[in-house]
Order: structure tokens, then sequence, then C-alpha cells
């Protein structure tokens, strides 16, 4: 017996596919509403309210922003369908879903004889967004690079978000589209050359009282991170296959907690040890726990699900499981 359930595209996104979006339909006989503002989107939910499925169709950012309006708009939370046919696909792979039409087709034909299995997630609420990976420091400035921005732009955006009043919390334009490759050599010479705006962007460390579970940062007794990752997963996706980085080794190792890597040495101990990151090792000068709740009240750059936000401040905490679909 088919599965019923709404099925959201975004027209904008640079992996959107009406070939695509076309298969997932015939197969499961639902309808793909593909949408091209936020506003629309919006409009769409309130009609399903409550569905106790929801499908997307997308990347990280698409799965970020749809899910952070189903689950603030409707106020609870369904079950998941994530077709990959987005640029990254994190949470896909996650759970084990190849990016590709195979998996769309596969998905959509397990859809349509109703035989659906799931495996579960941790949920990150980063100031009301529903993630499933979020960072600060090192982590939004990597990003920063592969969207074509300079290490000075950063600094810029940093220094004028600092002075503002307010700060809209709204995602970060892309004005391009580096990629891995090109991201990581550029930054991996810039941070090892002496004087570099890459050097400088890179050994800036966390402002700010931090606090974990409650507690400051100050009574663990070790120097400011040069920045904070939690993830409900282990796996980052640079779309390299075996050497995608995997920098939350124990992600899914505590039930009811998020695993924190917070690296506090110097910006070239990060670089030389990429080696670990990419074979699944924990890397040294970096702190590694598992914490419900992360406070940083004077960081005004973050990310999620492959989004830089502006805020002024963060607070990032376990949120709950999410079931998500799985072949």
């Amino acid at each position: 017996m088919k599965v019923e359930m709404p099925i959201f595209a975004n027209g904008n996104a640079g992996s959107f596919n009406a070939e695509e979006v076309g298969i997932v339909e015939e197969i499961t006989g639902n309808k793909v509403h593909v949408t091209h503002d936020y506003s629309k989107l919006e409009q769409k939910l309130r009609e399903y309210k409550d569905a106790p499925l929801v499908g997307m169709m997308g990347g990280d950012g698409t799965v970020l922003q749809t899910r952070t309006r189903v689950e603030n708009i409707w106020t609870a939370r369904p079950s998941y369908v994530l077709f990959p046919n987005g640029t990254g696909n994190n949470v896909q792979r996650a759970v084990g879903l190849k990016k590709g039409r195979k998996t769309i087709i596969k998905m959509s034909q397990a859809l349509a004889e109703g035989n659906v299995r799931f495996t579960t997630l941790a949920s990150i609420d980063l100031n009301g967004y529903k993630s499933f990976n979020v960072g600060f420091g090192v982590a939004p400035k990597i990003l920063w690079h592969e969207y074509g921005h300079s290490a000075e732009a950063y600094l810029a955006e940093q220094r004028k978000l600092r002075q503002a009043r307010t700060v809209e919390q709204e995602p970060v334009t892309k004005i391009g589209n580096h990629s891995t490759f090109r991201t990581i050599y550029e930054i991996y010479r810039g941070v090892n050359q002496p004087h570099s705006w890459e050097q400088y962007l890179f050994s800036q460390r966390l402002d700010g009282n931090i606090k974990v579970d409650g507690k400051d940062w100050k009574e663990l007794g070790l120097p400011q991170p040069l920045g904070i990752y939690l993830a409900s997963y282990e796996e980052a996706n640079f779309n390299l296959g075996l050497l995608n980085p995997k920098p939350a080794p124990g992600a899914r190792e505590v039930e009811g907690k998020l695993q924190i890597v917070a690296p506090y040495g110097r910006a070239r101990d990060i670089t030389r040890q990429l080696w670990k990151v990419v074979l699944g090792r924990e890397m040294g000068k970096t702190l590694y726990a598992h914490v419900e709740k992360v406070e940083l009240p004077d960081e005004v750059l973050g990310q999620a699900c492959g989004e830089i936000l502006r805020a002024k401040g963060f607070t990032a905490r376990y949120d709950g499981t999410c079931n998500v679909m799985t072949l």
C-alpha cells in the first residue's frame, strides 16, 4: 500500500532537477511541491499541517530550511524522507543513502510499495533552526571560502555584525562555489604562510564566555578554542568518497547527547592532523566530549547544515531524535 505524504523541493537550489521531480511524482503517486521562496513554502506547509511523514528533495541547505519551517509551523516533528539530489547530502549519506537517481528511484519504489524503513539521528536546535550539524569558528570560515568569499571579507563581516545593535538571523549568500580541493588547498597554503589573511583568520579564537552544559569554558582549564563543532553523525560529506573527513568520530556513541569537537591548539596543528580526521581518529590539542548544550553569546557567525548564519550569539542544544528513511 503506497505511502501518502507531501513532498517539497527547492526550485532555486543549484542541484534542482525537474526530471527527478517527475520521477518521484510518477512512482510514488504524490505531488512534489516546487517552491521558489520561503513564504510559498510556509503557505504549503500550513495546508498539510501535522502530516506524519514529509519528503524533501534537495541538499543540506534545503533540509535545514524546510525542516526548520515544518517543525516551527507545525510544532510537531514528523518522520522524514530525504531524497539525495542536492549539492551536499550529508544527512542522506549519514543514513546510508548514496547520491544519485538510482537511490531516488529505489526510495520512490519503496514508498509506492509501502515498504519503508527508518533510522534515527539526533537533532540539534540552533537558535530555532533544526539542524544535524553546527559549527563556530573553523567550520563557518571553511564554508565562507567555499562560498567564494575572501578571508578579509569574513573579518569585515564579523566586525560589522559585532558593532551592529541587532542582527537579522539569516544565511550568508553564496557568490561562487569553489571546489573542495581548491578550498582545502587555499586554506592549507594560507594558514602555513606567515602574515597571510588566512593565517590571521584561522588563528583567531572564539570570543566571549563560552558555556558547555552550563559550565564556563575556563573551568575546563583549556585555552579558548579555535572552533567548536557538534554533529549527529561522524562524516562531513565533501564529495570525496573515502577521503571525506570524519570530524566527529564518536557522534552516535552516547544517546541523548551530541559530540563536541573543539580544537584549542594552533591553526597549523589542525592542518597537520588532517589525515587523522580523514581516518576518523581524534586530533591532539582538541577537546572531544558528549554534551547537551553549548552557548556562545559573543559569536556572530555560525554554520548549520552547510549554511552560514548570522546572529547576535548562538545556543546549540540537543533536541531529541528524528526518524529518517533509509534503504
